[in-house]
């Protein structure tokens, strides 16, 4: 019986070679998934400089892109805790924080020209809708809150920096009809003056098209 080692040729190695690969390529989807969860970090710091009405608005959004990259990242166990760590002790404390200190003042005159350094035309929210805000929510189904009054006629999901999707094309008279009298806007992508400028002119824009709307959200 033969005790010399034995030979291994190099088709094997190449087998084992392209195994190791496949493995290393799977792993780099957390990878993808954490350098997005530093950028989402990294935004809620900038957004810190900004007015508190802008830093509120943004805090909100980079919640609502936590919540999707949560549902995304279901696999990876350990990303999934750092992220509701840091929704826990940092996001929701920052809503909260910017929420009260809007309503610390009271009832506020809006000021909607753009190039008012008071310009202050930003939603505002309850006390309990801050509240739902300290949740994260988990559920695949629960992509709506519970507006009183608003009866949901179509979801259209618009990502950050998509082109092409003017409000136009949007809030057409086949989705809202003529009876329209109030709109909501949840967590739009909203971060400079030339934005802000475009949605309150199509806002005014509205008011002449639709006879009986009065108020946005």
């Amino acid at each position: 019986m033969s005790t010399a080692p034995k030979k291994v040729d190099r088709q094997d190695m190449s087998t084992v070679k392209n195994v190791n690969i496949i493995l290393f390529t799977f792993s780099n989807g957390e990878t993808k998934f954490r350098e997005e969860f530093a950028d989402l970090k990294e935004r809620i710091q900038w957004a810190s400089g900004c007015s508190p009405g802008l830093y509120l608005q943004i805090a909100k959004n980079v919640k609502e892109d936590l919540k999707k990259l949560f549902k995304q990242a279901r696999e990876f166990k350990d990303l999934l805790l750092e992220i509701r760590q840091y929704v826990m002790d940092e996001v929701n404390p920052t809503i909260k924080r910017l929420s009260k200190e809007e309503r610390k003042g009271g009832k506020k005159n809006f000021i909607t020209d753009m190039e008012d350094p008071k310009f202050n035309f930003y939603p505002n929210s309850t006390e309990e809708e801050d509240d739902e805000e300290e949740k994260v929510v988990m559920e695949e189904g629960e992509r709506l809150k519970k507006w009183p009054g608003y009866k949901p006629v179509e979801i259209i999901d618009i990502k950050e920096n998509q082109m092409g999707l003017t409000f136009e094309k949007i809030f057409t008279k086949e989705r809202i009809g003529d009876n329209v009298t109030q709109v909501l806007l949840e967590d739009p992508y909203l971060h400079t003056r030339k934005q802000l400028r475009v949605l309150m002119r199509f806002i005014l824009s509205m008011r002449y098209t639709y006879n009986n709307f009065h108020k946005i959200h």
